[in-house]
């Protein structure tokens, strides 16, 4: 739904933000968790990787690369892997099971439909190692 009206995506990506430092992060920090506030800032996206980007930590620094990369590579808790494409299919993942649900208890539109077809369409043919996800999403038909 945030992607069918210009802007809104970036003024909810705006107000997690702010709500997330407000309510989470500041108090961690005040409570002298500055280890969990490092984690979380790495786990978030907000070290200089991307939130939905595939990482490890290098020399303390997140590093981005390939699905296939870290998987054939970095596969180890000592690299602290982050499996963002993963992570980004679950996030669509549960916008798709929202609208489906929205749907299924009677509350429609046609924004709502569109985004179920177009989660559909752009999941059809996506592979994740030996997971496929059209099958996922194709079991809600």
């Amino acid at each position: 739904m945030k992607k069918s009206i210009e802007g809104l995506d970036a003024i909810i990506r705006n107000y997690e933000s702010e709500a997330v430092n407000r309510r989470i992060l500041e108090p961690l920090k005040k409570d002298g968790l500055d280890m969990v506030v490092e984690r979380l800032h790495y786990y978030l996206g907000m070290s200089g990787a991307s939130e939905f980007g595939n990482t490890i930590v290098r020399d303390g620094m997140a590093v981005e690369m390939s699905f296939s990369e870290l998987h054939r590579l970095y596969n180890d808790d000592r690299y602290d892997p982050k499996d963002g494409e993963l992570v980004k299919v679950c996030d669509y993942l549960a916008a798709f099971l929202e609208a489906y649900v929205a749907v299924r208890h009677g509350v429609a539109s046609d924004q709502i439909h569109q985004a179920l077809w177009r989660l559909r369409a752009v999941h059809r043919d996506k592979e994740l190692g030996p997971l496929h996800i059209g099958a996922i999403f194709a079991d809600f038909d």
